[in-house]
This record gives structure tokens, sequence and C-alpha cells, in this order.
């Protein structure tokens, strides 16, 4: 971040008029506001790589769990929460009648042996967070209430793993009273081996929010006032994009974060914190369709042996016949934004 020239010169009527000036001028040229600087937009078009089929249930959203073996939650608008694997293939036995207005991505858990997949949610039947587990002796997603102190509707929830000793998952979350506001957090087991959300930060905006998204050092909100990308203490970058951000992901890429969005027309776009962006443009193949619109993004560093190696976009595709998920690889995103 640029410092504020010092204007060591005695206060006299004289000196400050030219001072006052210099400061103006300099507000202009140093302390600019970098969310309002156009972007300039790439045209990037990816071939579909692999698709799931047509699900029997209009799907609102879907989760991906950021670790292997990879599963994605699915809520389904009339049966609830239900596991699936890469393919489309059912894991869960059955789905679950849970309904979260927001739900994230999924992170591996370890309770008394016991290996579970936990996907953070807003519960539309109560206040605070809640996980939605299955794995190990469960045949269908289960919900455990997270003690955070939290006695509002919360409006959004974005989580990822944790590098930190101890702590479960790194989550984020906005409220319905409070939405400028992402509260960022640490979730671990109190004495009582209840699951517990720690507040460790703020992070506040001028607009609202509508997304966001987590790695394990970054955090990217999404809202009124475009994309912003923090990675630790490093000054954010704020993108001036065409659109408000729906759905958000993002994927760290060495130094650099990447990320993906839907924006409220059903548009998918890709972003880094170089400030690149690309509008995304969707190619079929001879079994695959191109999205009409598009819901949830999940970005995945995991490759899949195969169809794809290097890492995935998957997307929920809505068609007119119903929703799929869709997958185009990573690496020709990536090659693409930085070409």
């Amino acid at each position: 971040m640029a410092e504020r020239a010092s204007l060591k010169r005695p206060k006299t009527l004289v000196n400050l008029v030219p001072a006052f000036v210099s400061i103006f001028l300099l507000s202009g040229c140093l302390g600019e506001d970098k969310s309002n600087e156009p972007v300039t937009i790439k045209n990037i078009t990816s071939p579909i790589i692999w698709q799931t089929s047509v699900f029997d249930e209009k799907t609102d959203g879907f989760a991906l769990s950021a670790e292997p073996p990879l599963q994605l939650m699915l809520v389904l608008e009339r049966s609830g929460l239900h596991v699936i694997d890469i393919d489309g293939a059912n894991v869960s036995e059955k789905s679950a009648p849970f309904f979260p207005v927001s739900i994230s991505n999924g992170v591996n858990a370890d309770f008394d042996g016991a290996e579970l997949k936990l996907f953070f949610g807003a519960d539309e039947k109560s206040d605070g967070i809640s996980a939605f587990a299955f794995g190990d002796g469960l045949l269908n997603p289960n919900r455990v209430q997270i003690q955070s102190g939290v006695t509002t509707p919360i409006a959004g929830v974005c989580a990822s793993p944790s590098d930190t000793d101890g702590t479960i998952a790194r989550i984020g979350f906005w409220t319905q009273l409070d939405n400028t506001s992402l509260v960022v957090g640490e979730l671990r087991t109190n004495p009582d081996s209840e699951l517990q959300f720690i507040e460790t930060e703020r992070v506040r905006h001028e607009k609202y929010l509508t997304s966001c998204a987590l790695d394990k050092q970054t955090i990217v909100t999404g809202g009124g006032f475009g994309v912003q990308i923090k990675t630790g203490n490093e000054e954010p970058t704020v993108l001036n994009i065409p659109g408000v951000p729906v759905s958000l992901s993002t994927l760290a890429d060495g130094d650099e974060s990447f990320v993906a969005m839907t924006l409220s027309g059903g548009k998918v776009y890709i972003a880094d914190s170089r400030s690149h962006v690309g509008a995304l443009t969707f190619k079929a193949g001879l079994s695959t369709k191109v999205p009409e619109s598009a819901g949830t993004v999940a970005l995945s560093g995991s490759g899949v042996v195969g169809s794809l190696p290097n890492g995935f976009l998957a997307v929920e595709s809505i068609l007119p016949s119903g929703t799929q998920i869709i997958y185009v690889d990573l690496e020709n995103l990536k090659t693409q934004l930085k070409s």
C-alpha cells in the first residue's frame, strides 16, 4: 500500500493553502479506491469434460468436499440433502429432510475413529450454524448444531479446511441483521465434545454481502461492492465485476488465489488475485449440454483419474429439463486467464 507523503512545512496560512492542495492531489493519486478501477475481461472458452445425469429433482445448490474422497452434497428442492459422488452415483441411501438456505464446502473430520465429512450451512428452521455430517455409520446426512453464540438468522456460510492445529475447519458467515460484515473463525470441539465456533476476525464492507469463499489463508467476499480477495495481512484486491456474485469458490494457486463465481444473471466468471478476470463460455461435446444458466460453482485442486487429472471447476447447470453438474478442466482455465 502506498504511503501518503509528509508535508513538513511551517503551519503558516500561506503554506497551508498549497499543503491542502497537495493533500487533495495525493489523495487522488495514492489513495484511490481500487474497487472503481475498470477491469479488462477476457473471453474464455472451455469444453465440458464430464457431467452427471439430470437429477430427478431440481436443486437449490450443492457443496463439494474440499478433501478426497470427493463427494457432493446436493440440496434437493423437495427431498432435502443427498450425497453423490463425482459421477452422480448415489452415496447416501436416501435424502435427509434438511433444507439449508446456504451450504458450504465440506471438510474431513475424525470423531473417535469415525471418519466423517462435515458440510456447514444455515438451517432454515434454526438460528446459528449447523454441520451436516455424512460418513462412517451414517446412511444419510445428519444435522449437528454448532455452539456459536449467534442468535439471529444466518444469511450465508462458507468454509474450508484449516491449517491450525486442533481446528476442524475455518468458517465464515454473515447474518440477516448485519449483511456487511463477514464473521470468520475456527471450528473446534469444546470440553463437552460439542462443536464450537470461535470468532477470530471480522471483515467489514461498505455494501451488502451476497457470497463468500475461504481457503486456508484467503477470504473472498462478493456483494454490492464487487469481489474482494484478501490473503493474510496483505492489502485486499477488489474487482469491479459486471454484476453481483451469488456463488463463489476459491483455491490457492502458489502465491496467488484463483476464484470462480456465478453472477446474478447466471453467467460464470473466473478471476485471480492479480486482477485477471474472464467471462467463461462452455463448449458442449457429443454427449454434453451447455447450461442455460448456472447456479453454484465449486473449485477442486484434487485430480480425478483419467478425465480431470489437474483439478476441475464444478458448475450447477440449469437446463429446461432439470439440473445437472458439469465439470471443466482447472488447468485449462488458469492458462487462458493468464495468457
